[in-house]
């Protein structure tokens, strides 16, 4: 079969979300590969039913090796079993009707397009963006083509949890392929979790993440950085201006400042000592 997909998903701790992911792709790909880091016996037990029911293919990870390790299981799944394409996706993602015909739709309009990403729906709040060449495409509902990880390399593992898309994206732009976004093809996605602050009786809609994980976003970056500044300078200036406004986001919003602001400089610290991988 022509534009044959596989659907890897990353779980760990998905509890039931991860359900309502599966369910949703279920009908839109040929096989939907969950690679599972490790997670709890209760997500464990989901899972496991819906390998028994054959909904999906199941493969248990014995610890947490991150994200990148768990996606390139499925990579490699896909070249060997003869995939033409693989769709990554977040454990509580959804993804709207049709959406991967739409992304494969897109794919076809010219041969160097290797990635197809879908228009987001952030925290239920609809992206109005047009289609069209994108500097980088997150991880979740990114359709890639599998020939290319022949060409780039597969996933940086090293990065374990955080700026992997971005890694990639830029990898594959200065191999000289383009990544695309699809207006029509729609995904139901979230950046962390979603809250509202009130200052000086003032409203603002602020997404904020764990300690840990402001840790591997700040130390991953600094890897960017050093890696991709030469080929993508304003980009990276760029990510690296909204990096430092998101230190005063914290200041202002987070009730964990000091805890944050540690992690930060930890990870920096950590960049500097050579460190990668998951965070000792």
């Amino acid at each position: 079969m022509k534009n044959k997909v596989l659907a890897i998903i990353v779980s760990y701790n998905g509890g039931k979300d991860i359900v309502t992911t599966i369910y949703a792709l279920q009908c839109q790909v040929n096989e939907i590969l969950v690679v599972d880091n490790a997670s709890d016996c209760n997500s464990l037990e989901i899972l496991n039913n819906l390998a028994l029911e054959k909904v999906i293919t199941l493969i248990k990870l014995p610890k947490n090796y991150g994200i990148g390790f768990a996606l390139n299981i499925g990579v490699k799944k896909a070249l060997y079993d003869g995939y033409d394409w693989v769709l990554t996706m977040d454990q509580d993602s959804i993804a709207e009707k049709n959406m991967v015909h739409e992304l494969i739709s897109c794919a076809n309009i010219e041969s160097n397009i290797v990635s197809v990403s879908p228009s987001l729906e952030l925290h239920g709040r609809k992206n109005n963006k047009k289609s069209g060449f994108i500097d980088y495409a997150i991880t979740s509902g990114n359709l890639v083509k599998t020939t290319i990880f022949n060409r780039i390399g597969f996933y940086n593992e090293d990065y374990f949890i955080d700026s992997i898309d971005f890694d990639f994206s830029l990898r594959v732009r200065q191999s000289g392929y383009i990544i695309y976004r699809s207006s029509n093809a729609i995904l139901s996605h979230k950046l962390g979790n979603d809250a509202k602050k009130s200052i000086f009786g003032m409203n603002f809609n602020y997404i904020y993440h764990s300690p840990e994980r402001r840790y591997y976003m700040y130390r991953n970056h600094c890897y960017l950085t050093k890696d991709f500044f030469a080929a993508f300078p304003k980009f990276i200036t760029k990510k690296t201006i909204l990096s430092i406004l998101y230190i005063f986001n914290i200041i202002f919003f987070e009730e964990k400042k000091y805890v944050n602001i540690k992690m930060i400089l930890h990870g920096i610290r950590d960049y500097f000592c050579g460190v990668s991988g998951k965070k000792q």
